[in-house]
Formats: C-alpha cells, sequence, structure tokens
C-alpha cells in the first residue's frame, strides 16, 4: 500500500469511500427492482386510463415532441412523478434518456430522475455512480413507497446521505478525522435502515454489517481492494469531469460570430456551418507542400491513416473559410457522440461514432494562451478555471495529468499562427533594427506614438489595433530605436 495510505486519517478517508461503494451497491439494487415495479406501475395506470394495453410496445419514438401517444403518455407519467417539476429550470432529465426503449429498459426511466449530465450511457444501474442513484431514488415521488422517511422533505435521508458523498467527493486531500468518519457512516447507516424496506433488504442488511466492521477496524483493508476502491475513485471523478466538459461546451460552442468588428453578433452554429472540402496535403521533399485530390468524407480518414492514429493532424486554410467553426462542431459533435445523443444533431462526417473512441476532447485557443507553453496548463486556464471553483478546481487540475497518460484523447490547438511564446519573441525583436510587417488591417488606429520608434510607414496590414499598438510599445522599450515599415495594398485610416 502506498505510504500515504498508511496515516490514520487517510485510511479514515480509505474507509468513507469503502463505505460508500458498499452503500451504493445496495441501494442500486433497491433503485433497479423499484424502477422495474414503477413502469410496471405506469403500464397499469395507462391501462386503466386510457385503455393502452399493457403488452403494446414501441421503440421507434426518438424525438419526444414527436411521439406515439403510448411513448407520450409514458412522458407524461415520468414528469407527474418528478419531484421538482413546477419549479424553474427543473424537472426530468430528458437528455439522459433513449426514449427508444422506456417500453423494454426501466432504467431509461430512472435516468429521467437524475442530474442532466454524465449518465446518458449508463444502461444499468451497476453503471451509475451513487449520485445518479440517490438521485433518482429522491427525485422520483413514486419511489418514496421504499421509504419511511418522508423523502418530501428539503432534509431527509436521501439528501443527507447525497450531501455527505459530495462533500467526500470533494474533498482535498485524503485525510479525514475520526469525528468526521464517524459522521460519514452514522449518515449511510441511517440510509441503510430505513425501516419500509431497506432494513428488510439483505443487500442493505450485508452493506450495514460491512460498515459497522469497517468502522471498528474489524475488517482489514486488503491491498487489493484499495487498488480497487482507488480504480472506482479515478473512474468516478474522470466520468464527473467529462460531463461537466460535455455541458461547458455544448454551452459556450454552440454559437458563432458572424462580424468579428460587431460583438454580440452571434448566430447558433447549426445556422450558418457549411461543412468544409478538406483535402490531404503531402509534403515534398524541399519542404514544400502540395495539395491533393484525397478529400476528407469521414472522421477516420482525418485521425487515421492505413489504420493508424495520427499523433498529429494540422488543419490549415486561408482566414476566414472557417477552421475555427469547424473545431467549434467538431466539439459539438463529439459532445453528442459520447453522450448527448441529440436526434436533431447533425454531424459534420456520416461516422460521428469514430469519435467515441476518445473519451476526452481538449479544445484550447492558442491566442489566449500568450507566454504558455505548457498544454495542461493551457486546460486548466481555459477549461477547468471555467468550469470549477475552489478546491475541485485544484482536485480536477491533479487528476488531469492521469487523464492524459492513460485516456485516448483529443486536443484542439486553435490558431497556431496566433500563438506567441512572448520570451522567445522578445530575445528576437531586441535584435531588430528595421522591422517590415506585411497584411490587411481591419480596424481604425488611434495610437499616439512613442518618441523612441524612428520612422513608421503605415500602409496596411492585417491586426487588430491593440496588436499592433502592443508591439509599437515592446519595441519602444528597447535601448535602441526601431524603424517600423507596414507594407500594404489600401490606405490606412488613422486619426
Amino acid at each position: 500500500m502506498e505510504e500515504r495510505l498508511t496515516k490514520k486519517e487517510a485510511q479514515n478517508w480509505l474507509k468513507c469511500m469503502f463505505a460508500t461503494y458498499t452503500t451504493r451497491d445496495a441501494i442500486a439494487q433497491l433503485a433497479d427492482i423499484g424502477f422495474k415495479a414503477f413502469y410496471t406501475h405506469i403500464r397499469s395506470v395507462m391501462h386503466a386510463k386510457y385503455g393502452i394495453l399493457e403488452t403494446t410496445t414501441c421503440s421507434s419514438c426518438s424525438t419526444p415532441s414527436k411521439q406515439c401517444r403510448l411513448c407520450s403518455e409514458i412522458g407524461n407519467q415520468i414528469w407527474d412523478n418528478h419531484r421538482f417539476k413546477k419549479a424553474k429550470l427543473k424537472g426530468p432529465s430528458w437528455n439522459n434518456t433513449d426514449t427508444t426503449q422506456w417500453c423494454t429498459e426501466s432504467w431509461e426511466l430512472a435516468k429521467c430522475y437524475m442530474p442532466s449530465t454524465g449518465y446518458r450511457d449508463k444502461p444499468n444501474a451497476n453503471s451509475t455512480d451513487f449520485n445518479g442513484i440517490i438521485g433518482a431514488i429522491y427525485n422520483c415521488i413514486w419511489m418514496q413507497c421504499y421509504f419511511t422517511d418522508d423523502l418530501s422533505k428539503d432534509s431527509n435521508i436521501c439528501t443527507k446521505a447525497r450531501e455527505e458523498v459530495n462533500e467526500l467527493r470533494h474533498l482535498q486531500g485524503m485525510d479525514i478525522c475520526d469525528g468526521d468518519m464517524i459522521s460519514f457512516f452514522d449518515c449511510l447507516l441511517n440510509l441503510l435502515n430505513d425501516p419500509a424496506h431497506l432494513f428488510s433488504f439483505k443487500p442493505a442488511a450485508d452493506a450495514r454489517t460491512y460498515l459497522k466492521q469497517l468502522q471498528q477496524d474489524s475488517l482489514p483493508l486488503s491491498e487489493k481492494a484499495v487498488k480497487r476502491t482507488l480504480k472506482k475513485i479515478y473512474e468516478d471523478r474522470t466520468e464527473e469531469f467529462r460531463g461537466r466538459l460535455i455541458q461547458f461546451y455544448t454551452t459556450t460552442k454552440k454559437t458563432v460570430s458572424v462580424s468579428p468588428l460587431r460583438e454580440g453578433r452571434d448566430k447558433p452554429i447549426w445556422d450558418v456551418f457549411v461543412q468544409p472540402k478538406l483535402s490531404h496535403v503531402i509534403m515534398e521533399k524541399d519542404g514544400t507542400r502540395k495539395k491533393t485530390e484525397n478529400v476528407v468524407h469521414q472522421y477516420k480518414e482525418l485521425f487515421y491513416k492505413d489504420e493508424m492514429l495520427n499523433n498529429r493532424v494540422f488543419l490549415q486554410g486561408e482566414p476566414g473559410m472557417g477552421k475555427t467553426t469547424f473545431l467549434n462542431k467538431l466539439a459539438l459533435d463529439w459532445c453528442n457522440a459520447v453522450s448527448e445523443h441529440n436526434p436533431d444533431h447533425k454531424a459534420t462526417f456520416s461516422d460521428v461514432d469514430t469519435l467515441k473512441e476518445f473519451r476526452f476532447l481538449f479544445q484550447i485557443s492558442l491566442r489566449d494562451a500568450i507566454d504558455q507553453r505548457d498544454v495542461l496548463e493551457m486546460i486548466k486556464t481555459q477549461i477547468i478555471d471555467m468550469i470549477y471553483t475552489g478546491d475541485k478546481r485544484e482536485e480536477t487540475a491533479k487528476l488531469l495529468p492521469q487523464i492524459m497518460e492513460r485516456e485516448p484523447c483529443i486536443i484542439i490547438m486553435d490558431g497556431l499562427n496566433e500563438w506567441v511564446d512572448q520570451s522567445e519573441f522578445l530575445y528576437t525583436l531586441n535584435k531588430l533594427t528595421t522591422l517590415y510587417l506585411r497584411g490587411i488591417y481591419t480596424g481604425r488606429c488611434d495610437l499616439k506614438l512613442p518618441a523612441s520608434l524612428q520612422c513608421i510607414g503605415l500602409q496596411k496590414c492585417e491586426c487588430s489595433s491593440e496588436w499592433l499598438y502592443s508591439l509599437l510599445i515592446t519595441l519602444s522599450s528597447f535601448d535602441h530605436p526601431v524603424k517600423c515599415v507596414l507594407l500594404v495594398e489600401t490606405p490606412l485610416e488613422t486619426n
């Protein structure tokens, strides 16, 4: 066992994790039984009210807005039994469920009562974590029949257990004092002792026995059990992070700017996206590049060559050709492939399932990574820091290197030509006496140039006024004058 896990406080932390997974296994079996009974209840209600036979099934309604009478009524029953159907921004998590399986897989009903991300690809109770299980039980009003404790109260045995486990999952470090461990175990034991069903439910009784032995140190922690638990912890944390990552992308990548000069003029990416014509480019021996007639029609052709995964793929194109939009669309395609499964989503290529081979996708903007060289630091700054706050931010940052080492990942780095390593850039610029820039400038130039700039000729360039101004200020800080000549084709508008 690792030395860090031999300390008393770390042992307490391990015991709490063992207790969590043991309790999860017990309530997962209850939830599995409960939601099978819930489906039977729904069908009996529909038969009594509408005469819909319980033998009638459907497997073709994939769009919630266009359902047959049977699926529509099942959806209504799911809605009616949700504890928070009347609360703002609450109600069933429709994105979690596959409506085509409502008549054959009762767990698809259970997923409607779980948190809105991270549970789409959970086919059964055994594959669902503690948070998903307890959420399904608590949020489904009908499941009250399995409990004596009043689940309609804000504080009940389910919500208390969820809060304790979430606090444990988000704990910074691996140290828990004896008092906190005892409180944690008491909370889970209260859940497993509920007299309505769990008290006499054999999996719950076995779990109670195990927890008591664990708490009293009468059950040693084996090396094998520790390794298995640590693996589960890693899997749970990566799954939670991936769910938040998908939510982040589907929120931030769904619109694109239609004018770089007018902020706020954004439109849904679906309205403006046009599938680009991508062709492979070959590198000649002399370093020149030659475009081929080998057009990319599938993601497989983009990421693989002769069945071998490419380590790097460079996407080249003229400014304004839609490279960034294509990459944003790629991120959304990945989200839909691994979790969302929106029936209205139109993937860029037909083989979108190819993206399922990559457990994570990280999209970073190099224009926002000035002076950063470490990709992990870029991901932390642009993604993790945007998703999390406080201790959870640091916990996920520590998890990231493990993900990069163990999981297949796509790392999208947009704007390579805009990335600058300031340390090397300044080292090179400091030797200049004359600088020539050629391009197209797209803004007004309201600059008061420092006196140390000996001469500057402005005709035309492609850059923002902020970038140009920062460049000139940098040049003016050198201990010798620099002559700047900007070669352009149209007059530059200045004040």
